[in-house]
């Protein structure tokens, strides 16, 4: 796609953004509570509070992860940058803006997330056949 063409329409996504959040702030303004919370203090709270909930749910979100992760430079390239620029900045900002043991937040990466499991899983299926 050609620069011009580029910087033009992502001005347009822009612009629509702004509109769209504007009129929802002023729709809204009335109603309690801030345009974001900080729930930081939440999770080490959480955490300490329940700490083998904490290590069950760090575990198998790890474990997850780690399977998502197996031959990642093999994958596709919007499954890999999908799952990095889509899951980095979530996995970030869920500890300072998310509840704890809330994994909803994460919706935008599951997709991505499945896919690689999928097919992680299916290549592991296809090895052990042909180990028979």
């Amino acid at each position: 796609m050609a620069r011009k063409k580029f910087i033009l329409l992502l001005s347009v996504q822009v612009i629509i953004y702004l509109a769209i959040r504007l009129l929802l702030l002023l729709w809204f303004q009335n109603n309690p509570g801030g345009l974001v919370e900080f729930h930081l203090q939440d999770h080490a709270s959480a955490y300490l509070d329940s700490p083998l909930s904490a290590l069950f749910f760090f575990s198998s979100a790890a474990a997850v992860a780690l399977w998502a992760i197996k031959d990642l430079p093999m994958r596709p390239t919007f499954l890999r940058d999908g799952f990095v620029i889509i899951g980095a900045p979530l996995l970030l900002l869920y500890f300072f803006l998310g509840k704890p043991f809330e994994v909803r937040v994460f919706l935008e990466v599951y997709p991505v997330l499945l896919l690689l499991l999928a097919m992680n899983t299916v290549e592991w299926f296809a090895s052990q056949s042909r180990k028979r």
